[in-house]
Order: structure tokens, then C-alpha cells, then sequence
């Protein structure tokens, strides 16, 4: 497995252990949850099955299972045109906890 860092303004009801989902298949879960040495946003920790590559292009959101379920990460792989993310690796999500999904900008 490798870990991809998801830099966020906030993470809602989002917990250590949650899953983490690509197209909705799973492919790792949430290891850690920690405020940036800054404090200014919030690093939340993913391990990702090494099996899954995933492109630093994708979609990384915040979902709630359900209409009262438990938040997890949501990755939606776009045009694969960037490099894979590696290990250590860091991506940008939008930060907005709204409703029931909040996407990263394009």
C-alpha cells in the first residue's frame, strides 16, 4: 500500500478508519487526520492498496454513505493525463463539507 495526503479546509464528520473509494470500488482506507503545522487546513492521511494506481488528476471528495451514513473519501479518476501519485504523495481537495458531497475544483 502506499499514502496519499488530501489537504482540506475541513473533513466534517470524517474519522480515521473510514474507507476510501475509487468509482466507488474500495481501495484503502483513512489513517490519520491532523491539522497542517500552520493550522490552516487539514491533512487527512489515505492508505491506498497498492493494486490501484491513481493519477494525480482525480477527483478526491468527502461523501456520506447514505442520507444519515458515515462520511468517507471519494476518488474520481478523470482523463489519467497526469502522473500517478506516489507514495507520500499530496492532493488538494476543495474543502467544502456541503450536503451530502463535496467535490475538489477542476
Amino acid at each position: 500500500s502506499y499514502t496519499v495526503h488530501v489537504m482540506s479546509e475541513r473533513v466534517g464528520g470524517l474519522k480515521v478508519g473510514a474507507p476510501v473509494a475509487l468509482s466507488g470500488v474500495p481501495v484503502g482506507n483513512v489513517t490519520a487526520i491532523d491539522l497542517t503545522p500552520d493550522r490552516r487546513a487539514v491533512d487527512i492521511s489515505v492508505r491506498i492498496l497498492r493494486k490501484y494506481s491513481i493519477h494525480g488528476d482525480a477527483r478526491f471528495g468527502i461523501e456520506q454513505s447514505g442520507f444519515l451514513g458515515d462520511e468517507f473519501v471519494s476518488i474520481v479518476a478523470l482523463s489519467n493525463a497526469a502522473p500517478v501519485l506516489q507514495d507520500g504523495g499530496v492532493v488538494t481537495h476543495g474543502g467544502r463539507v456541503l450536503g451530502v458531497t463535496a467535490w475538489a475544483p477542476e
